[in-house]
């Protein structure tokens, strides 16, 4: 793994931070601007057609809603740091040999243990019977 893709893996919650911003303040100035642009226009011409408006009224949707519309949908798809790092790190950790040698070590390990300490016999425990075998 390059050092650049760790990089971006690190930095990808800024990233997701920065794309809800940028949908917000386009959002804002987008909605405003279909409002107040319009309004300004009709106050400063009073030669104001309905053509202008919707030039107007495409242009700024062209240019703050539709990209706002598409840093939203692109903010749904891009994972959070910790969601990347275990997307991207779980796979390579359950294929590796050296886990797969320490599965077999635990396995044992836990039969000792299991052995040992949880199967007591019943002369051992208190009270214990015959009949309490586990």
């Amino acid at each position: 793994m390059s050092y650049f893709f760790v990089y971006l893996i690190t930095i990808l919650s800024q990233v997701k931070s920065t794309i809800v911003g940028l949908a917000i303040t386009l959002g804002v100035v987008g909605g405003f601007g279909t409002i107040i642009i319009p309004l300004a226009m009709a106050e400063s011409s009073k030669s104001f057609k309905d053509e202008d408006y919707f030039r107007v009224l495409k242009t700024l949707w062209k240019f703050t809603l539709i990209p706002a519309f598409i840093f939203c949908i692109l903010n749904a798809f891009i994972p959070e740091t910790k969601d990347a790092v275990a997307i991207y790190a779980i796979p390579k950790i359950i294929e590796s040999k050296t886990i797969n040698k320490l599965d077999e070590i635990t396995t044992g390990l836990l039969e000792k243990y299991f052995k040992e300490f949880l199967i007591e016999e019943p002369s051992k425990k208190p009270g214990g019977k015959k009949e309490d075998k586990i």
